[in-house]
């Protein structure tokens, strides 16, 4: 007899069989044909036809009655609707900011943006002392490696009162936007910020942007580090981390590379 856990392992196949078609019609990106679908899936068409038809009753999937293509269905939508309605993006993110502190050994914070600007939303300790004081709910500079990450991707419309606002308190008094262009273009290019002395003297920032379903950036994770603790590998190696993980967030937020032509670039 097995044990009690062995049923409990397994599961049913034509379910899994069945998410994988969606799958596959998901990642073809619009209406296909079964042929499309079912190569995308790797399965043989009468096969997948079978569960098509099935998915088409419950309203998962839609076909055309013009074009004979099969899409998302009605129910799909809902569900993805309900999904994204549910999603809190902080605790997504909560536990890779634990993992990422413990990988890079320095202190790693979570922000949203706010009506004052970024507000830090988290702060994992690291295992090396800073000379700065950090409180959950505080606002942050955009002058800061993640306020200009903020500054790469949001509109200027929502942005630039903030950093007129925050002109001598965070922001120097004689800063340029116009002369951060093409800082804020490499940032949106690179996915990374990062600053050194600014705006704390012995303190250095690296910020990566965290995207939405939607190609929107809801949060930024940043990692602070004391001067001068870090050579240039090292800085790399943060960059390399901090990368990797926003894009696992990001993933698990339903974020796919290549579907928002336009996210990286701050509108009016």
């Amino acid at each position: 007899m097995g044990t009690m856990s062995e049923p409990q392992r397994r599961g049913i196949q034509s379910v899994e069989i069945a998410a994988a078609i969606l799958e596959a019609l998901e990642s073809v990106g619009g209406a296909a044909s079964l042929s499309r679908i079912a190569a995308e899936a790797g399965m043989q068409a009468s096969k997948v036809h079978r569960y098509l038809v099935s998915l088409t009753r419950v309203g998962m999937v839609d076909q055309s009655p013009v074009s004979g293509l099969y899409d998302l269905g009605p129910a799909a939508r809902r569900l993805g609707a309900e999904a994204i309605r549910r999603t809190d993006e902080a605790n997504v993110a909560g536990p890779h900011l634990a993992a990422l502190r413990d990988e890079c050994g320095h202190s790693v914070n979570l922000t949203a943006w706010g009506d004052a600007g970024p507000v830090l939303t988290r702060w994992e300790i690291g295992h090396f002392p800073m000379s700065v004081t950090v409180r959950v709910g505080g606002s942050l500079p955009l002058w800061s490696s993640v306020g200009r990450v903020f500054l790469a991707h949001l509109p200027p419309s929502v942005t630039h009162p903030i950093f007129e606002a925050q002109r001598g308190i965070g922001v120097p008094e004689d800063a340029d936007l116009d002369a951060l262009a093409d800082e804020l273009q490499q940032i949106r290019d690179e996915r990374l910020s990062y600053v050194s002395n600014t705006p704390v003297i012995g303190i250095d920032g690296f910020a990566s942007p965290v995207f939405d379903a939607f190609g929107n950036v809801p949060l930024v994770v940043g990692v602070v580090t004391p001067r001068p603790a870090l050579d240039d590998a090292g800085r790399d190696r943060i960059a390399a981390l901090l990368r990797s993980t926003t894009a696992s967030v990001s993933a698990e937020l339903g974020y796919l590379p290549g579907d928002h032509p336009d996210e990286g670039a701050a509108s009016a």
